[in-house]
């Protein structure tokens, strides 16, 4: 259960980090 919640987290943590890169080659 705990290493389904990691990476889960880790999964969740990737796409913010998409984003944001997203974010900046908008900007």
């Amino acid at each position: 259960l705990l290493l389904l919640l990691i990476l889960l987290l880790l999964r969740v943590q990737k796409c913010f980090y998409f984003s944001e890169e997203r974010k900046f080659v908008m900007l």
